[in-house]
């Protein structure tokens, strides 16, 4: 894998789509009139979409991707929670969209976890020296 994470940068596009016009994302899937509350849980998504590839689209380790993976399927859970709980036929539809997407992710997440190759030499910043370190600590907490 080069230095460069495209899944992240995949997920970037995404998120931005998401954040900046939740009604078209929504349209999509056929939830063409979207509640404030819903619009508003659609862009923090997009916020959070976009914090996580901004975390994890430079030189990844095993472990940012990893967490990657465990954070996708977080969030599949809970939408698979809202998707089976919702009478909302619009929401229920909304959440099993966002099961599908995040399995997704978290399925390319994991492949790129086993074809990821170490970089050659190790990274001189700081940023990401610090985020590779907190990595190895959920890894060891995650799996022990």
């Amino acid at each position: 894998m080069s230095g460069v994470n495209w899944l992240a940068l995949t997920r970037a596009g995404f998120g931005a789509a998401v954040l900046l016009a939740p009604d078209d994302v929504a349209g999509h899937i056929g939830d063409r009139d979207l509640s404030n509350g819903t619009r508003t849980a659609m862009r923090i998504l997009g916020i959070r979409l976009l914090a996580q590839s901004a975390v994890c689209a430079a030189r990844p380790t095993r472990c940012v991707l990893t967490i990657e993976a465990v954070v996708d399927l977080i969030h599949g859970a809970t939408m698979g929670v809202v998707s089976v709980r919702s009478r909302n036929d619009s929401r229920r539809r909304a959440a099993a969209a966002n099961v599908v997407t995040a399995a997704g992710f978290a399925v390319a997440d994991l492949a790129a976890v086993r074809r990821h190759h170490p970089p050659a030499e190790p990274t001189r910043s700081t940023v990401l020296r610090w985020r590779n370190a907190l990595a190895e600590r959920l890894c060891r907490v995650l799996a022990p």
